[in-house]
């Protein structure tokens, strides 16, 4: 797979998969917490070669945070969000950020 070049990209079939993915209000409004984790299972799903030491999955925008209304707590942040204002962003909504 590296000599394909796949080791900073994410496959056509999982990006196609998630951008078509839809996820109701009502199960969204059930997420209280968001865990980022570089190491979780999908990263790999998504690109099977990645090593971690890049910024494929790294969050830049939360222009979507108002869809998830009861969120609470937020794990790791400071490793894959890199969003200019990010705490002050999280604090205005009451959500508590773990390192």
């Amino acid at each position: 797979m590296y000599e394909n070049g796949w080791e900073h990209t994410v496959l056509d079939e999982a990006r196609a998969y998630f951008e078509a993915l839809e996820i109701s209000d009502e199960l969204l409004a059930t997420v209280d917490e968001l865990v980022f984790d570089g190491g979780n299972q999908v990263f790999h799903e998504c690109s099977p070669v990645r090593d971690g030491e890049d910024d494929l999955f790294d969050v830049r925008s939360l222009d979507d945070l108002p869809l998830l209304p009861n969120l609470k707590r937020v794990l790791g942040a400071d490793d894959m969000v890199a969003v200019p204002g990010e705490e002050e962003a999280f604090a205005a909504r009451g959500i508590e950020v773990v390192c």
